[in-house]
């Protein structure tokens, strides 16, 4: 009896086992697989999630996507939000600079360098700064930063400045035009500051901007005293590559709701949409709509929008589409209603095209090349780490210059196929069974043991 339990006990063990060794996925797990060639030289690397991966994975915050390696191992990776700064490449950038002197009385003001615009001259006592200029000093108002130039969104400028009385704190205000004549303030008040004491100096001179383009900036101090003596002015540049361009689905018609002036769509993903454009079948047309969203077949409608959309000749947009911006869902199933004007679409149909911004995978090029983006699958658990806590101790200047992009290396090919997006049966408890059979087979030694014991009794 003892060697039996033995045998129970050992099976029991290797069952447990077997089980945790499972809970690592295969690629067979996986429907699909992307063939990923990654950036050479680069240990980290990044890629935007492919439309495809929303359209097969069964889960909407991307929980059954592993990446492996060529020998099949899984790699650490990460999923990004879009607008994840360590994805986005900056560059500085050195920005004329444009000296404005004040009004003399005899009206006087020295050399003079003329702006023209499209409107004509905005600008006209204005000169490029030069150590000339920059001695000259004391009736220079403000500065003029041309950024024409920039290709990208400026975040931040740093002035590399002096002032006339050595180490100081100063107020400036920093505004903004598209035309050198009308300004607006983007920056109310910011500080300057430069100081030095026995062990350094101290020094504040980075202004951030809010997000925005612009053409002319123009800095100036935001009280009485002397603008500070300005260098050059150097620009945080965020590089127009990254931000990439929506993806488009077009939704599937599925037929119309309750009514003639309802109809329902299915985008076939789990993406998380943020606009929809909807599309009127004639010109010179306004109708009101409510457009809503669902997860899942059969559930409660929720509206993401409504009002007026229209389609007019004269103003008519390239692609036939009139767009509509909302809060971002990963709901699939949609429904357009014509709350006004239904009486004009005489029976004709409302298409429907769906925006997003898709996520970014961040993942470490461990192993050989190439590199497999498998997604779908009914069985694997999530393994995406925050975004934050992959190479969380690694500064980001650091993680900026190592990450590289990497590409699709080929079409996506079948992994585990359609079988892995379906959940398998129950699997047959085998550890419980062993587990009750312990326990029944110690409760049969125990009976055994108490019956020997009483027949002993007995035979005294």
């Amino acid at each position: 009896m003892r060697r039996v339990l033995l045998v129970m006990v050992i099976c029991l063990s290797a069952s447990a086992s077997a089980s945790a060794q499972a809970a690592d996925p295969a690629p067979t797990d996986f429907a699909y697989g992307l063939p990923m060639q990654p950036q050479a030289g680069k240990p980290v690397q990044t890629l935007r999630v492919p439309d495809a991966v929303y359209a097969h994975v069964t889960r909407a915050d991307l929980g059954d996507i592993r990446i492996f390696n060529a020998d099949d191992v899984a790699v650490p990776y990460a999923l990004c939000p879009v607008g994840d700064l360590a994805t986005q490449r900056r560059r500085r950038q050195n920005l004329p600079v444009f000296a404005l002197r004040r009004a003399s009385a005899d009206g006087n003001s020295g050399s003079r360098v003329r702006i023209e615009t499209a409107q004509g001259t905005r600008i006209q006592v204005l000169e490029p700064v030069t150590p000339e200029t920059d001695n000259a000093g004391g009736d220079i108002g403000a500065y003029v930063i041309d950024a024409r130039g920039v290709s990208g969104r400026i975040r931040a400028i740093q002035p590399q400045w002096q002032s006339a009385g050595g180490p100081s704190e100063l107020q400036v205000r920093l505004q903004a035009s598209n035309d050198l004549e009308h300004w607006r303030t983007i920056v109310a008040n910011a500080t300057l500051l430069r100081a030095r004491g026995e062990t350094g100096a101290l020094t504040r001179s980075r202004i951030a901007l809010p997000d925005g383009e612009y053409a002319y900036l123009r800095l100036e101090p935001s009280d009485a005293t002397r603008p500070p003596r300005i260098q050059q002015v150097i620009a945080d540049v965020q590089s127009r590559m990254t931000e990439a361009a929506a993806v488009m689905v077009d939704a599937e018609a599925t037929g119309r709701g309750s009514g003639e002036a309802v109809f329902r769509f299915d985008s076939r993903r789990s993406a998380p949409m943020q606009a929809a454009h909807v599309s009127l079948p004639a010109s010179n047309m306004a109708l009101g709509i409510a457009l809503d969203s669902r997860a899942q077949d059969g559930a409660e409608w929720r509206q993401r929008w409504r009002g007026e959309v229209y389609e007019l000749d004269g103003m008519k947009r390239p692609d036939g589409w009139t767009p509509i911006r909302f809060a971002p869902t990963r709901d699939r199933y949609w429904r357009l209603r014509v709350v006004r004007g239904a009486a004009s679409l005489a029976g004709a149909k409302l298409g429907l095209r769906l925006e997003y911004q898709p996520r970014r995978l961040r993942f470490l090029a461990q192993g050989e090349a190439p590199f497999v983006l498998a997604y779908g699958s009914a069985a694997a658990a999530p393994g995406a780490r925050d975004c934050d806590r992959l190479l969380s101790g690694l500064a980001r200047n650091e993680r900026e210059r190592m990450t590289g992009d990497a590409v699709p290396a080929g079409p996506a090919v079948s992994l585990g196929g359609d079988a892995a997006l379906t959940a398998a049966p129950e699997p047959v408890p085998v550890r419980r069974y062993l587990l009750w059979a312990v326990l029944v087979a110690g409760v049969l030694l125990l009976a055994g043991l108490a019956l020997a014991l009483l027949r002993r009794v007995g035979d005294h």
